[in-house]
C-alpha cells in the first residue's frame, strides 16, 4: 500500500495574492490548491535554493526586515531528544530537518509567514486510524500552528516512507480534540481525520513551498520586485491555473 495515498494531495496556501487568486476574489485566510496545480520542486531546488542553504540576499533582507517570521511558541515545545526516542521505539523514519528547524533560530528567522504561524512541537505522536490493509497508517506529530489555529500542520511519520506533512483544522491529540469540540456540532474523532490533507511528501518540500509563497506574498503586498526564483514560481502557478480552467493539464510545470 502506498502510504501517501491515504490523504488527498492538497496544498494549503496562506493569504490572498496574485499567486493563487484573481483580482476581486473574496478574501480568505487560506485556500486549498489541488496537488497537480503546484509548480514542481526538483531536488536541486531543495538543495540549492532552500532557506537553510541559500545566502541571504539584499532582496530577501528587505522582505524579512519588518515581516513576521516563524517563531517558537510561547508555551514551549517538547524535548527533541524525547521525541526522537519515541520515534525510534515505534520504528518510524524520523526527520533531521525537523531538528534543524527547531534548533536553528537563524533558520527560523528566514521563513516569513503572512498569517503569523509559529512552531510548537508536541511530545505526543497520534496514531492515524487504519484505513488500509497495512495494519498501521503511521503517526502524526504536531509541529506548526496558524496564529488562530485555523490550520495545524503535522509531520506524518511511518516505518516505510520519508516523513510527509499533513494539514488539518483539528488538534488530533485526543484530550485537545475533546476539549475544543463544538457542543452544538460535535465531530466524531475518527471522521475528523478525513479532513486532513497531504501538503507535501517531505518536510523539505513543505518548507520550500511555504517559504517561497510567503516571500511572494510579502513582495506583492509591499509592491517590491520579485527575485527571478519568485517570478518563475509565480509564472508557473498562474500558467497552471489557466491551463486547469481550460482542462489542459494534469500536472504542474517544473520550475
Amino acid at each position: 500500500m502506498d502510504d501517501k495515498k491515504i490523504f488527498r494531495h492538497v496544498w494549503v496556501t496562506a493569504g490572498t495574492s496574485e499567486l493563487w487568486c484573481d483580482p476581486g476574489d473574496a478574501h480568505s485566510t487560506y485556500r486549498s490548491i489541488e496537488g497537480p496545480l503546484l509548480p514542481e520542486i526538483g531536488v536541486e531546488n531543495l538543495q540549492q535554493h532552500g532557506p537553510w542553504v541559500w545566502p541571504i540576499s539584499e532582496h530577501e533582507s528587505a522582505l524579512v526586515e519588518d515581516g513576521c517570521v516563524l517563531q517558537m511558541s510561547e508555551h514551549g515545545s517538547a524535548d527533541l531528544t524525547v521525541v526522537r526516542n519515541t520515534v525510534a521505539k515505534l520504528g518510524l523514519r524520523g526527520s533531521e530537518t525537523l531538528a534543524r528547524l527547531f534548533e536553528d533560530s537563524a533558520f527560523q528567522s528566514r521563513i516569513l509567514t503572512c498569517t503569523g504561524c509559529y512552531l510548537e512541537l508536541s511530545e505526543q505522536l497520534v496514531p492515524i486510524p487504519t484505513r488500509g490493509d497495512s495494519g498501521s497508517d503511521g503517526y502524526l506529530l504536531r509541529f506548526l500552528h496558524d496564529s488562530q489555529c485555523c490550520y495545524i500542520w503535522y509531520l506524518w511519520l511511518s516505518p516505510r516512507e520519508p516523513a510527509g506533512v499533513v494539514a488539518a483544522p483539528y488538534f488530533y491529540e485526543k484530550e485537545y480534540f475533546d476539549a475544543l469540540q463544538d457542543e452544538e456540532a460535535p465531530v466524531e474523532y475518527d471522521k475528523a481525520f478525513k479532513e486532513a490533507v497531504l501538503c507535501a511528501h517531505s518536510l523539505e518540500e513543505f518548507l520550500y513551498r511555504f517559504w517561497i509563497e510567503n516571500q511572494i506574498w510579502y513582495a506583492q503586498y509591499r509592491k517590491l520586485s520579485l527575485s527571478p526564483l519568485m517570478a518563475g514560481y509565480l509564472a508557473t502557478a498562474q500558467a497552471n491555473r489557466r491551463a486547469d480552467v481550460g482542462g489542459d493539464t494534469e500536472r504542474g510545470f517544473e520550475v
